[in-house]
This record gives C-alpha cells, sequence and structure tokens, in this order.
C-alpha cells in the first residue's frame, strides 16, 4: 500500500550558545501531511527532539510545543543555576 506524504512546512533554525561562541545550536521544525488508505489522513509535527503523529493537526502542534515549553524551561532553570554559580566557567 503507498503512502503519501506532502511537506506543509520546514524550517531550520540555528542559534548560538552562550557558553561556546565558537559553536551554534541547530534545530528544525517540520509539519508533514500523509495519507494511505488504510489509515486515511493524518499528520506529524516534529520540533527538536520530539515527534507527534495526530489525525488533527492542531493536536499534534500542541503536544510538540507542549513538550517543548517544559523542556525549555527546565532547561532554562538548569542554564540560570549553572550562571548564578558559575559553573560554566569550569567546563
Amino acid at each position: 500500500m503507498k503512502t503519501y506524504k506532502k511537506v506543509l512546512f520546514y524550517k531550520e533554525a540555528e542559534s548560538p550558545l552562550a557558553w561556546r561562541g565558537d559553536r551554534k545550536a541547530k534545530t528544525k521544525i517540520e509539519a508533514i501531511m500523509w495519507f494511505d488508505f488504510k489509515e486515511g489522513l493524518r499528520f506529524s509535527v516534529g520540533a527538536g527532539n520530539i515527534t507527534s503523529c495526530e489525525r488533527n493537526i492542531f493536536k499534534a502542534i500542541l503536544r510538540v510545543l507542549e513538550h517543548e515549553s517544559i523542556g525549555m524551561a527546565k532547561y532554562d532553570c538548569l542554564k540560570e543555576d549553572t550562571r548564578s554559580k558559575g559553573l560554566w566557567k569550569k567546563l
């Protein structure tokens, strides 16, 4: 059975790292529409290190955004703690 794929949105982004000026963090955001006659229409949305596949594209987007926002909040806390204690200088 053949599966059809249509990329709805794709973007790559990079951001400089605070503790290392010579490197940049790279990520991508991707939304894909899938169709086959067995399962019908579904969408997959991926950002960073998570991908969600749902029949409703808004559920997929919200699940990825929720995961990334929680992950980023944890990362930001860790980053603030590391900077406040001066540990990034010891790496």
